[in-house]
């Protein structure tokens, strides 16, 4: 926090209200997903989600983080991919984003969290400025301990990657793990 850059971004969570304590980004999906219409909030005053996601920081200039992309649609059990994305600062002051990568996996032998953070960079633009940020994704991260096999795991499954700015991030892929 005792950042000497003005523009840099500081990571918070911020839940609703006291009542909302604690807040986790990476919990658990309940029986709907939240953007369904079936979804019931687990508060009665208002939404689940938080006042600000995980990872949401205030900046003095504005970014966007864009076209996701990954090396491989198929990835065998094993192996590794790379994921990249564009962050271009579109304010009109020099800054700093911290770009985040989350993924999910859809099913498995486990319940899986909604979203995991599995990697971040922060970056250095100037106004107008675009770079590209590269991710790794292989056993490291997507080795989990299932309860059920009461061993390390990586399973084979689709998985989601999101890569933003927050929790939140809306930049979004899928690929599969296979045998």
């Amino acid at each position: 926090m005792g950042d000497a850059n003005p523009g840099a971004k500081l990571p918070l969570s911020w839940p609703r209200g006291t009542g909302h304590e604690p807040e986790y980004y990476s919990r658990n999906i309940t029986q709907y997903p939240e953007t369904d219409p079936e979804y019931r909030s687990r508060y009665w005053e208002g939404p689940s989600t938080p006042l600000y996601p995980f990872g949401f920081g205030l900046s003095y200039t504005t970014f966007k983080v864009s076209d996701l992309q990954l090396s491989k649609r198929t990835l065998p059990a094993g192996r590794s991919l790379e994921a990249t994305a564009q962050v271009t600062n579109t304010g009109g002051l020099a800054g700093d984003e911290v770009v985040q990568l989350y993924i999910h996996q859809r099913a498995g032998s486990t319940a899986r969290p909604m979203r995991e953070l599995k990697g971040f960079e922060r970056v250095a633009l100037e106004p107008g400025e675009t770079k590209t940020v590269r991710f790794s994704l292989g056993p490291k991260e997507l080795t989990y301990w299932s309860t059920v096999r009461k061993a390390w795991v990586e399973e084979a499954e689709e998985f989601d990657v999101w890569v933003g700015n927050s929790s939140a991030a809306e930049a979004h892929a899928t690929f599969r793990v296979v045998e």
